[in-house]
């Protein structure tokens, strides 16, 4: 199977089952969301999607374990974009974006023209050509995170992994990224995204995956996911469906009145088949 395939991704830290058994396959581009309560386990599972964290079971981009490739491969094949955005030397947002090229450069080489254009090209797609020669450590919260997403897309990858890439944005550049990113799938490439707004999540993604106490309790299209049903037993609040642009969106209202995240019981998502057989939830 093309894509990004999942199997049985398992991580464990110490006695504790942080990410349990999550399959889902991505055969086709789209823009997935990843969403879930407060330690759901959904950095850990794109860490380990990443290969940045040891874990159990597979994950395939097109026929390749990404656990298998050079770090050179790999990093060509995906990019990842981690919540903490920290930067140890003092270097120029340009700089900083250019890292990301590197994958790209023989040993030795420097920047060619290629590296330099794709490092433009993404500053001015996160409306940070502005300041590309200011050190990164001057920036503001938010300035961080658009070159570090300005980074990630230098890197030109085949699929792209961003883990809450819309904190500390304000509206605009959050809704300014979100086109950006199903752009991104409209040329060809996958986007698996966590976020905490529902709203966003609801409104921007063709897909979500929704995580609860290191299980994948529901995937499917933004409206099969985010039942009030659903939303009540795993979040603990009340939304109500908002039809935006003929498309499909969920507000937060407040706490459900007789639910609580912390004592419902979801039932995850169960695979099929029998043995060892692998078994992913089907995508239309």
């Amino acid at each position: 199977m093309s894509g990004l395939v999942c199997d049985r991704i398992t991580v464990r830290r110490g006695d504790r089952l942080t990410v349990d058994s999550v399959s889902f396959a991505a055969p086709r581009p789209q823009l997935i969301g990843l969403i879930g309560p407060n330690g759901a386990g959904k950095s850990t599972l794109m860490r380990a999607i990443a290969g940045l964290l040891p874990a159990s079971g597979t994950a395939v981009w097109n026929g390749e374990d990404l656990a298998a490739m050079s770090p050179a491969r790999r990093a060509r094949a995906l990019a990842f974009m981690p919540q903490e955005r920290m930067v140890h030397w003092p270097l120029a947002c340009r700089d900083v974006v250019m890292l990301a090229r590197l994958p790209h450069q023989g040993r030795f080489a420097g920047p060619s023209a290629v590296d330099r254009r794709k490092v433009a090209e993404a500053l001015a797609a996160m409306s940070v050509d502005g300041f590309a020669e200011r050190a990164f450590d001057t920036l503001s919260g938010g300035e961080q995170a658009r070159v570090l997403i300005a980074r990630m897309l230098a890197q030109d990858p085949e699929v792209l992994i961003a883990d809450e890439p819309a904190s500390g944005l304000d509206p605009a550049h959050q809704i300014a990224l979100m086109q950006m990113f199903r752009d991104i799938v409209a040329g060809g490439r996958s986007v698996l995204v966590s976020l905490h707004d529902l709203t966003l999540a609801s409104r921007w993604c063709d897909r979500l995956l929704l995580m609860d106490r290191a299980r994948l309790v529901a995937d499917g299209a933004p409206e099969e996911v985010m039942t009030a049903d659903r939303m009540a037993r795993v979040y603990g609040i009340a939304v109500r469906p908002l039809t935006i642009g003929g498309g499909f969106a969920v507000v937060p209202e407040g706490l459900a009145p007789s639910a609580s995240a912390q004592t419902s019981e979801v039932t995850p998502i169960e695979e099929e088949g029998e043995g060892n057989e692998c078994c992913l939830p089907r995508i239309a």
